[in-house]
């Protein structure tokens, strides 16, 4: 029974690292470039991040004018707007380009479209926005972070593990002596246990940001409820949407400590503006405050803090943070690219050692 069970495992385990194995390693290198570029975007492009440092910034309403002025064409999304000084303000338009304006003067600092640009173009291969459009999905990414977390992590543990648990500590040893075959095996397994769990870790949280259905799971799987979708607003074709101002008003007026708020502005007429903060004591990068805005005549339809969410809903904001090396600082930055270092290892030793076994066959 188990020795056919683990031949079966080989099989799919072989197989799905034949298929997915380049595009794991794909999705890995670009990756953790990613994880990094909190810290390697300003160093890159200090133009678009640095900007004056004043007392009383500019209005918002002000500062998009100025980005409309340079970018006339289309609709604006998203504003980011931080709350230390020295930062730049970003308006993001619907084809994706990102206009960067200093606070302090108004300052054009610079453009970059969300996939220009070293992290952009990164982001881009990562999320497969190229076969996608301008609105990607994430279909292709979260099937392989699936495959890569039950078949071939999960299963390379259990062909791995030796019948007897005395043999533990030698299956899990490298040895540099052997060669040939016994050598690429014991690559593959040894660097494939070390880094299991941040590779089970780095995949399995991927999949919640890739569906919903797997955020809704965590929550159903805690007894926690579904997270309500956002709220509607009350259409009138004589208003115009309400100016970034008034709704930062709002922000500040029920969210005050907030380091980086997000206003996102809707597609559709019914829509609502959603701005997300993150409190500069937020226990995760990732622990988000939700607020809902009517768009035209502001008022506020939902109010959801962080604080107030769910276990469930707490539970997918730290997957999040985990999956993109948001937990621990630079150390655990540098434990995520340690397990993805081990990728193009175990992708090179499975292949060569198929290989070597097909030729030996013949």
């Amino acid at each position: 029974m188990i020795a056919g069970l683990r031949q079966a495992a080989t099989f799919v385990h072989r197989w799905t690292g034949l298929l997915f194995g380049p595009l794991i390693v794909l999705m890995a290198l670009t990756g953790i470039g990613l994880v990094f570029r909190p810290q390697l975007n300003p160093l890159v492009y200090p133009e678009l991040t640095r900007a004056s440092t004043c007392e009383t910034a500019l209005s918002l309403d002000v500062l998009a004018d100025a980005a409309r002025g340079v970018h006339p064409d289309g609709a604006l999304v998203f504003v980011w707007f931080y709350g230390t000084h020295g930062t730049s303000t970003m308006f993001r338009f619907n084809d994706n380009d990102s206009i960067y304006i200093d606070p302090c003067d108004g300052r054009l600092l610079g453009r970059q479209n969300r996939y220009g640009g070293l992290f952009g173009s990164l982001e881009r291969v990562h999320k497969w926005a190229y076969l996608q459009g301008d609105k990607p999905i994430d279909l292709v990414p979260g099937s392989i972070a699936i495959a890569m977390t039950f078949v071939l992590v999960g299963g390379g543990i259990f062909i791995w593990w030796p019948r007897k648990l005395g043999a533990l500590k030698a299956a899990a040893t490298y040895n540099p002596r052997l060669r040939g075959l016994p050598k690429l095996r014991n690559q593959h397994t040894s660097a494939g246990l070390y880094a299991a769990l941040i590779l089970l870790a780095t995949a399995s949280t991927g999949i919640p940001q890739a569906f919903d259905w797997a955020g809704n799971a965590v929550c159903w799987i805690v007894g926690s409820p579904v997270p309500a979708g956002a709220p509607s607003s009350s259409q009138s074709a004589e208003r115009k949407p309400l100016r970034i101002n008034a709704a930062m008003q709002t922000v500040r007026k029920l969210l005050p400590d907030f380091d980086l708020a997000v206003i996102r502005y809707p597609a559709k007429p019914r829509g609502s503006i959603e701005v997300y903060t993150v409190d500069r004591t937020a226990p995760i990068a990732n622990a988000r405050n939700y607020l809902y805005l009517d768009t035209y005549n502001g008022e506020v339809l939902s109010l959801r803090p962080y604080a107030q969410a769910s276990l469930g809903q707490k539970l997918v904001f730290a997957a999040v943070a985990v999956h993109t090396g948001q937990i621990g600082g630079l150390l655990g930055q540098c434990i995520l690219l340690l397990g993805v270092l081990a990728v193009p290892i175990l992708g090179y030793t499975g292949i060569v050692r198929y290989l070597h076994m097909r030729k030996a066959v013949r």
